[in-house]
């Protein structure tokens, strides 16, 4: 993929990378930062690259927001050498936004059952160790998968590719590609502060707005994933939740205690749409532009495995895909559309202040 300027049809000359930024000139904040040495960044990246991996392997995949933010900082703590004063100056500024947006984000989510219109659906209780009851729209959702399809495309994949309680080769992928939701777009972001700092904006531009968007409907049509929709009767009996589960046979104990910790905190009835489905395609949109065509292929290759990972597995109706995909079109356009604007403006305004005064006439 090249540096060029990334979700944009055509490319401009090429960006420069993070470290000549925090080099280079007062144009923006990242700009005043003083050189880091080479050596120590490097010596940094990889200890806390080690570091990461030893978590992975001892705890597995991290499915909290919270535990991803700690490794994206500790890596943007690298990133600039190890200066604190060059962290609290430039990443805190650029990051902190980002990450308010998220925590309000993850806050608001579970507050579904506050809201005045809750009370008057359906009542449903989950089946975590600490049952909760959720009040969430069933049929619509529900309906729109088997007017389609004739079934439940869930209920039909479990019994075809998971008839027992076995676990196959394809269930622990999946469940990889399912949990990849938790880090892939806080990665993304990460690469771009370091490579492209002007995409960087955009697309946290991009994965606020798509946030934003997800929580309204979140809370104004909460929603019940099938295998929520299983447990209290109202289809298929036996429609399991593989993903968590696939993990849980295949990790550790302190594996299965984070996995089970996050169910537990996590919002059952926030279905549609599907930002497990969204976030890859807004990351396949905002690189198409720019990444060559074997990026694309792979960019497209993990939407739709995220998607098929995500029915199959029990946590979204066929329909709540399409809906996360819609959202995800809209939000990278609409943030495409308020850049090229105020770039037009931008433009507008140097047009202007470069046109020359006419002389005044001379009296007599």
């Amino acid at each position: 993929m090249s540096t060029t300027d990334l979700g944009h049809e055509h490319a401009v000359p090429e960006l420069e990378t993070h470290s000549e930024v925090l080099d280079a000139g007062e144009e923006q904040a990242a700009r005043r930062a003083p050189a880091v040495r080479r050596d120590r960044r490097r010596n940094l990246l990889i200890g806390v690259t080690l570091a990461f991996v030893g978590y992975l392997i001892v705890f597995g995949p991290p499915s909290g927001r919270e535990i991803v933010l700690m490794w994206v900082l500790a890596w943007l703590f690298a990133v600039v050498g190890g200066s604190w004063a060059l962290f609290r100056r430039v990443v805190l500024r650029d990051w902190m936004p980002l990450i308010a947006v998220l925590f309000v984000y993850d806050f608001l989510r579970g507050q579904v059952e506050r809201m005045p219109w809750s009370d008057s659906l359906p009542l449903l209780q989950d089946n975590s160790f600490t049952p909760h009851l959720w009040h969430a729209h069933v049929l619509p959702v529900l309906r729109g998968d088997v007017d389609v399809f004739g079934q439940l495309p869930t209920a039909w994949l479990q019994h075809h590719l998971h008839p027992t309680d076995a676990f196959h080769w394809y269930d622990y992928a999946l469940a990889v590609v399912y949990m990849s939701h938790f880090i892939v777009p806080l990665l993304v972001a990460l690469l771009l502060w370091t490579r492209s700092y002007h995409a960087f904006h955009r697309y946290v531009a991009t994965l606020t707005t798509l946030s934003v968007m997800g929580l309204a409907t979140y809370l104004t049509f909460p929603a019940a994933p099938p295998w929520l929709a299983s447990v209290n009767g109202w289809t298929t009996p036996g429609v399991q939740r593989l993903m968590g589960e696939a993990l849980k046979s295949a990790g550790s104990t302190p594996a299965r205690s984070v996995i089970e910790r996050g169910e537990a905190w996590s919002n059952p009835v926030a279905a549609m749409p599907s930002l497990h489905a969204a976030m890859p395609m807004m990351i396949l949109l905002f690189f198409w532009g720019a990444a060559r065509w074997w990026m694309r292929g792979l960019l497209a290759l993990y939407t739709l495995a995220m998607g098929f990972a995500l029915v199959y597995g029990g946590e979204h109706y066929v329909i709540d895909i399409v809906f996360g995909w819609a959202y995800a079109a809209l939000a990278w356009l609409a943030v495409r559309r308020v850049v090229a604007w105020r770039r037009r403006r931008a433009s507008a305004r140097q047009a202007v202040s470069t046109v020359p005064i006419a002389a005044a006439p001379v009296p007599g």
